[in-house]
């Protein structure tokens, strides 16, 4: 019974490969994958000096406190609800025991 799923298991990975391979051969056979490469990266001339500098000058930006605002406030929110939730149990608590 054992040597008859690791069979199933083995067909089924064959199975998703095969399935795989041809749905990205139809892709690039349809120029999709052409297309997707077009559309995402950057056109880079070599050549051009210019495009190099441009390149070249947007290095990687220290974060500051403004770029952090958001995750500060979404921490503030969790805790203040937790407080709250766990202020309401405790009164919960105290008028289930009288």
């Amino acid at each position: 019974m054992l040597y008859l799923q690791i069979i199933s298991i083995e067909f089924q990975f064959e199975f998703s490969v095969v399935f795989l391979q041809s749905s990205l051969l139809l892709m690039q056979q349809a120029g999709l994958i052409q297309y997707a490469e077009k559309r995402s990266a950057v056109p880079y001339n070599r050549c051009s000096v210019t495009e190099a500098k441009k390149i070249a000058a947007n290095k990687a930006v220290p974060l500051k406190l403004r770029d952090l605002a958001g995750a500060f406030v979404i921490i503030a929110l969790g805790s203040t609800l937790s407080f709250i939730v766990v202020f309401v149990e405790c009164i919960l608590k105290k008028i289930g025991t009288k």
